[in-house]
């Protein structure tokens, strides 16, 4: 019987050239091939985590211009939103985050007249003047009424020889938290009340009705701010003529000097040319119903800092119709950034240094409010991102009742459409931007800048 061989293992033989183990080179190159993979990978993570919170930053600003926009026009008044820079405590200060606020308006004071109880002489709101009445307490022989509220209800009178005031005048003091001036903080208001005045045909050339107005004394000159309407005399065309109601609002930056806009200063700024006869008076006042009649003003400080330049503009029923700053064509005025104090306010009354103390107007008032702009529903920017070159001193975006935005960055003379906004992630890798753009119509879009593109 035979057994199968047995077959020994072949001797081991040394591999030939090219044949061996990853030598130092090769394994040096692929070391290197996954650290490059290794770092765009982790350089791809990060980026998108800047992108992302640049991403929500365009979001969070379309957001709120879009409910600043629909706050302005279901309400019939504007609505300002503001973007300020966060700094922190070093020296120089050094911009670490940004903040956003002011998609609606704070109503810090309001009068209806719902509680108010004053002699009327039993005449109802119709518009119809009321005739001198009796004061009592007055031993100057009488007072001249000069307001009243929609129900007819006397706000106050006007002793004369005009020179005191009547007890019966209807003041209201603000409280601290209500002030436009809060130390060195002026905030952004807007002014408003309801009014009916008597047909402009029938009123004497000049005649002034006071609306309202904050002040620490009576006087018009020494107030911080007011609205009121003045008659006027526009030439049309030939022998016709149109009588109607200037709008007329101040603010004062120091006693004795107040800004006026008034309806001839025309909101769009496209004017070159002072028109002669001034014929272009928009949406007049002729009296005889009942009308809105708002004034906003701002800063241009971006919540309350410092600006360079203050914006003063008018409404009549949520219609932008006037508009004064230092960069209006015709007659420009330097607002007043920061205004005086004032803590009382005065319904229906004035004192104007007038040669005809009858002058004083008549007319039924309602809704007297003051709002604050620009500070409510605070938030902040995402992440570490902050606002950077036009913007890095902040903005200011407006929202006005037609549906219109503009945009106007904290140093910047005009408020302009489609003015771009450029926001910086601070701690990315490398430096990261975007460029927001808002237009007229509130339309947001935006582009990312290439590392080292100018702002």
């Amino acid at each position: 019987m035979q057994h199968p061989a047995l077959r020994l293992p072949l001797p081991l033989r040394p591999c030939g050239p090219g044949r061996g183990a990853f030598t130092l080179v090769e394994m040096l190159v692929v070391v290197s091939i996954m650290s490059i993979i290794a770092a765009l990978a982790f350089g791809s993570l990060f980026g998108t985590v800047s992108h992302n919170r640049l991403l929500a930053t365009e979001h969070l600003i379309a957001d709120s211009v879009r409910q600043a926009r629909h706050t302005a026009r279901s309400t019939g008044q504007p609505a300002v939103l503001t973007i300020t820079p966060v700094t922190d405590d070093s020296v120089p200060p050094k911009v670490v985050g940004g903040r956003i606020a002011g998609t609606s308006r704070i109503c810090v004071w309001s009068e209806t007249f719902e509680e108010l109880v004053l002699p009327d002489l039993g005449l109802a709101g119709d518009g119809t003047p009321l005739p001198a009445i009796q004061d009592p307490g007055n031993t100057d022989g009488g007072a001249l009424v000069v307001g009243r509220t929609g129900k007819g209800v006397v706000v106050n009178a006007f002793p004369a020889p005009y020179s005191t005031l009547c007890e019966r005048l209807v003041t209201q003091t603000l409280e601290k938290p209500a002030q436009i001036v809060r130390g060195a903080r002026t905030d952004g208001f807007y002014l408003t009340c309801s009014v009916r005045p008597p047909s402009a045909r029938v009123a004497a050339e000049g005649f002034i009705i006071p609306l309202v107005m904050i002040s620490d004394s009576p006087n018009a000159t020494d107030s911080q701010c007011g609205l009121r309407l003045v008659r006027t005399r526009h030439p049309l065309s030939g022998t016709l003529e149109l009588f109607a109601w200037d709008v007329d609002g101040w603010v004062s930056g120091a006693v004795g000097s107040p800004a006026h806009a008034t309806s001839f200063d025309a909101a769009t700024r496209v004017a070159s040319v002072d028109p002669d006869p001034p014929t272009d008076l928009p949406d007049p006042i002729s009296g005889g119903e009942w009308v809105e009649i708002g004034m906003l003003y701002t800063n241009n400080g971006g919540g309350g800092a410092a600006g360079t330049h203050g914006r003063l503009a008018l409404f009549v029923d949520g219609r932008r119709i006037a508009e004064k700053s230092v960069a209006t064509i015709i007659a420009p005025v330097d607002i007043p950034q920061t205004l005086i104090a004032g803590a009382t306010v005065y319904i229906g009354h004035a004192t104007f240094d007038l040669t005809n103390p009858d002058l004083r107007g008549v007319a039924p008032l309602d809704d007297v409010c003051l709002y604050r702009v620009g500070t409510d529903q605070v938030g902040n920017l995402p992440g570490s991102v902050i606002p950077t070159g036009t913007l890095s001193q902040g903005a200011q975006i407006v929202a006005l009742p037609d549906g219109r935005i503009q945009v106007q960055p904290v140093g910047a003379v005009t408020a302009g459409t489609s003015t771009p906004l450029t926001f910086e992630e601070l701690h990315a890798p490398q430096q990261t931007r975007v460029e927001i753009t808002i237009d007229a119509r509130g339309v947001v879009t935006s582009r990312y800048l290439a590392p080292g593109a100018p702002p």
